[in-house]
């Protein structure tokens, strides 16, 4: 993976080995549910998160390792992955908001041809460039307003992943339970 300090955030490239990349685009187009969310994305219909009995489990550990090592100094040791594959479609958008205080890291990477990215709210606004198998990484020692105005394109996939604390109540969603 190759990691970008941008200041308040990261950019981050070549996130998941090529092929690996591909799957899970192809994961999230047959099984993800379009998110049809007006202004949070917690109001998707159906959310899919890889967590132990995901297929695709194995292949966030290793993520994990260089993620808690490379961002050591902002992913507590007892904070826990939350993995979420999201499928966003034409019409929806996200409000522009600080992540919850539970979340330490927030990383989302884009799959697929090239769609709209996320905005970060810094001293102008910033559109993350949209690469496949790239995307952005924000933390909570260093919080950025973030959004997604109204999406106009064709369906938009990525990897959204959070390291949340302790306090995090539904285990249902976090890669290790």
């Amino acid at each position: 993976m190759k990691i970008v300090n941008q200041g308040r955030w990261w950019q981050v490239k070549e996130v998941f080995p090529f092929y690996e990349a591909l799957e899970l685009r192809s994961e999230i187009r047959g099984k993800v549910l379009p998110n049809l969310a007006k202004g949070k994305r917690d109001q998707a219909q159906k959310r899919y998160f890889i967590n132990q009995s995901s297929f695709y489990k194995h292949w966030f550990y290793d993520l994990d390792e260089e993620l808690r090592e490379y961002f050591k100094d902002h992913i507590s040791s007892t904070d826990r992955m939350r993995v979420e594959l999201c499928c966003d479609t034409v019409g929806m958008w996200i409000d522009p908001h600080f992540d919850i205080p539970e979340k330490s890291f927030t990383m989302q990477v884009y799959l697929g041809e090239p769609n709209q990215g996320t905005v970060l709210c810094l001293d102008e606004d910033v559109e993350v460039p949209w690469h496949h198998n790239g995307g952005y990484v924000i933390v909570r020692d260093k919080p950025v307003k973030h959004y997604l105005p109204q999406f106009y394109r064709r369906m938009r996939h990525s990897v959204l992943i959070n390291y949340v604390d302790g306090s995090w109540k539904d285990t249902s969603q976090l890669l290790y339970g």
